[in-house]
């Protein structure tokens, strides 16, 4: 019985661990999941209001492009360059002869146009 009761209390241990372990996000990740997000918002918005242009028989074209969040991190000699990829529309319809431009007028209204995007 006492066995039981002491495996029983690991489990649960391990389990409390692991579950504490995966809600903490550091700075990095926590800015890396906000710019997602507005990168996945506004390649909706842009594709989304695309189709509904070219529905209207309006001339155009749009695609459905990626971008990367860079960052460096150092750890004593070394500096690790991760890039992560987020979703980039470009549209005709609303970029006004500046390509991507509304994609990055709606990052930059999310406040999520970072330096650390790059496109292409």
């Amino acid at each position: 019985m006492k066995l039981r009761l002491v495996l029983i209390s690991a489990v649960v241990m391990t389990l409390a661990n692991c579950s504490s372990h995966q809600q903490q996000t550091s700075p990095e990740d926590a800015r890396f999941l906000m710019i997602e997000s507005a990168a996945k918002e506004c390649t909706d918005y842009v594709l989304d209001t695309s189709k509904a242009s070219q529905a209207r028989n309006i001339t155009g074209k749009y695609s459905l492009d990626g971008a990367y969040y860079i960052t460096s991190r150092t750890d004593g000699a070394f500096t690790q360059i991760i890039r992560k990829g987020i979703p980039y529309a470009k549209s005709t319809y609303l970029d006004n002869g500046i390509e991507g431009s509304a994609w990055r007028a709606c990052m930059k209204g999310q406040n999520a146009l970072a330096p650390e995007i790059a496109i292409g």
